[in-house]
């Protein structure tokens, strides 16, 4: 191989990691059925009712406390919004969004999240799409500041 083969592979590999990990800091993959995508795109803007979100969550029912990789969930319900919840029913400004199960899929007992009112300045309600996700119905709000704003792409 000759000095300017070289340099053009050099090249090309050095160009070829700089793609790789900017995808890899933009592309959010869902691994489980939490929600209703399997790749999302990290997006600039704010953050409205259902949009798609990432975020890191420290709870005990988790692996060590805290997830070892972001979470990904909709915004179900956002800043000024009217919460309820009656018994284990939730709803936003009236409309029924979630039901709380009583136990996690493994047999431990979960306790609802509780609110009755607006939700915060700065905070939002995360949903799962679906029914066995674990979301703000047991951890409760979540701060704006702390998401990605995700862009379903599949």
């Amino acid at each position: 191989m000759n000095k300017k083969q070289y340099w053009t592979r050099f090249t090309i590999i050095v160009a070829l990691c700089g793609v790789v990990t900017t995808l890899e800091q933009k592309v959010a993959w869902s691994l489980t059925e939490s929600i209703d995508a399997k790749i999302l795109w990290q997006a600039d803007g704010p953050i409205n009712k259902d949009d798609y979100v990432r975020f890191y969550l420290s709870h005990p029912y988790l692996k060590d406390g805290k997830s070892s990789y972001p979470l990904n969930k909709r915004v179900a319900c956002v800043t000024g919004d009217i919460l309820k919840t009656v018994e284990r029913d939730l709803y936003c400004n009236g409309e029924k969004i979630a039901t709380a199960l009583t136990h996690t899929s493994g047999g431990k007992p979960l306790d609802p999240f509780q609110w009755n009112g607006p939700i915060p300045d700065g905070k939002v309600f995360l949903l799962g799409d679906h029914v066995e996700s674990f979301d703000s119905r047991y951890w409760g709000f979540r701060d704006v500041d702390e998401l990605q704003r995700l862009v379903k792409l599949i």
